[in-house]
């Protein structure tokens, strides 16, 4: 294993990498829509104010 200098480590590094930018981006468009979709009780009931 790992013989002639193959490495499978920095091919798991890049998908975790391209996996947790997606959830990020994911993530990020959700809040984004509620944000739109949310009605201002709701932001009352989300935020401490």
């Amino acid at each position: 294993m790992g013989h002639g200098g193959f490495s499978p480590y920095p091919y798991i590094a890049v998908v975790v990498a391209v996996i947790v930018v997606n959830i990020f981006l994911l993530v990020r468009f959700l809040i984004k829509a509620s944000k739109w979709g949310a009605a201002p009780r709701d932001d009352k009931e989300i935020s401490p104010k």
